[in-house]
């Protein structure tokens, strides 16, 4: 016995030895030490963009203080949504609320503060789990020059903050944060175990459709070994299913499906901008401002034509991209993965009458693992159109989003550079069809 117990502690002893030796030696790394002091002042600029963040008020930007009303009204007065009411947000988006509020009481400063630290976490654990994944497949030493890091991979993990200071405040200041980092633990277990991988997407899917995506073409990808996929994802959703019973009503866990379904176009949105650029003209369109959900939307016959017609061009998109993936499933697993989950997003966005900033957020976890992989190349174009796009969301919103819904002088270069945004996601889209469309075509990799 007392063998056994030495036994053990020196194994014990050993893993933790092993442990802190790798994250010293990572520690000395320049490349790993460098994108951590980078990562760190991101996360810096990202708090205090989000203004006035000292303020224990309302008025803060972002979604932050609606959470953070959500889980102090359920902690005070009993009424949660999904329990009590429909929801914007699938059930599983109020876990990280409740984590960040549920001892917060009415501070929303502090609430604020903890969500960052969540959010930081999840993002540092998944890029951190990223280094190391690149970190075995790379054989030997290399130098600290920019083409070495990018050519066996480092890229991806660098590209994880720089995508964030690109896309700006509303990436930590929404959910969608949480469930794109859940996305990027998804794709680390893509190769070593797809059971793992599929329970990530769909637990990234009840937190917000877009991220969930990704599991779409997982089911393609393992069509000779479905239930593989389908017990961790039957699992996942098992969760949803027992709260059921303690709602007041059944179709408040799916009411995220339709809670929208009567709105105008936000005039972010991809379908919104021709009626923007007429707008100009004519002055026919009003941009009004939805009180009920906190948007501005803009109003007119023409307006909802497009509307009454998108939900049949999204269905219509997301049937094409499902072919594409069915025509290409004995093409590589993880580039199908990629590229299919990634056309899906795009789809979900360009047809959506929702336009909101934080959906590009989705698209982060696809491109940081595309550029981590071997045949990183093939993904650039994508890469750098999605970054551009990034940088005008930001730009739309929130550093010129009062020229967009102000009749004043700005306002034609308000509408411009939203064209110019909305013109580069739809070309994404097209690129990412055309390379799904090229996939079966190619060599095996």
């Amino acid at each position: 016995m007392k063998l056994a117990d030495k036994g053990y502690y020196v194994r014990l002893s050993h893993f933790i030895y092993s442990k802190v030796f790798r994250a010293y030696t990572l520690c000395c790394n320049y490349r790993y030490r460098t994108l951590w002091i980078f990562f760190a002042l991101v996360q810096i600029y990202l708090y205090f963009a989000n203004e006035p963040l000292g303020s224990n008020t309302y008025t803060t930007s972002g979604d932050l203080k609606l959470y953070h009303f959500w889980i102090d009204r359920g902690t005070q007065f009993g009424i949660w949504p999904i329990l009590n009411e429909s929801s914007v947000y699938p059930p599983y988006a109020f876990i990280p609320m409740l984590l960040a509020g549920i001892f917060t009481y009415q501070n929303l400063f502090l609430f604020k503060l903890i969500w960052y630290i969540l959010m930081i976490i999840l993002w540092g654990l998944g890029t951190h789990f990223l280094w190391k994944q690149v970190d075995k497949r790379s054989v030997s030493k290399i130098s600290n020059n920019l083409t070495d890091i990018c050519r066996l991979g480092y890229g991806g993990c660098y590209f994880i903050p720089l995508f964030m200071l690109a896309l700006g405040p509303v990436f930590t200041s929404r959910i969608d944060c949480v469930a794109g980092a859940l996305g990027l633990f998804g794709f680390i277990s893509l190769q070593k175990n797809k059971s793992i991988a599929a329970a990530w997407f769909v637990v990234s899917a009840w937190i917000k459709v877009f991220v969930g995506a990704n599991f779409t073409p997982l089911l393609f990808v393992a069509r000779r070994h479905l239930i593989k996929v389908i017990i961790p994802a039957f699992i996942v959703t098992l969760g949803v299913v027992v709260i059921i019973p303690f709602c007041q009503s059944p179709t408040n866990v799916i009411s995220f499906l339709t809670y929208q379904s009567d709105r105008h176009l936000q005039i972010e949105s991809i379908a919104a901008t021709p009626a923007m650029i007429l707008e100009l003209f004519t002055g026919t369109h009003d941009i009004m401002y939805n009180n009920s959900i906190s948007t501005n939307e803009i109003v007119s016959p023409i307006c909802n034509l497009i509307s009454s017609v998108l939900n049949y061009l999204l269905i219509v998109a997301v049937g094409l991209v499902l072919y594409l993936i069915w025509q290409a499933k004995k093409v590589a697993e993880t580039q199908l993965v990629l590229y299919g989950g990634l056309g899906i997003i795009l789809a979900l966005i360009v047809f959506n009458k929702v336009g909101s900033p934080q959906y590009f957020t989705a698209l982060l976890p696809t491109l940081a693992y595309a550029l981590s992989l071997p045949n990183f190349t093939k993904w650039l174009k994508i890469c750098l159109l999605s970054g551009f796009i990034a940088i005008f969301t930001q730009l739309v919103y929130p550093l010129s989003y009062d020229w967009l819904i102000n009749y004043d002088n700005w306002h034609i270069l308000g509408v411009l550079i939203l064209t110019l945004r909305n013109i580069l996601v739809v070309w994404l889209f097209i690129e990412v069809i055309i390379s799904l469309y090229k996939l079966p075509r190619q060599k095996t990799v």
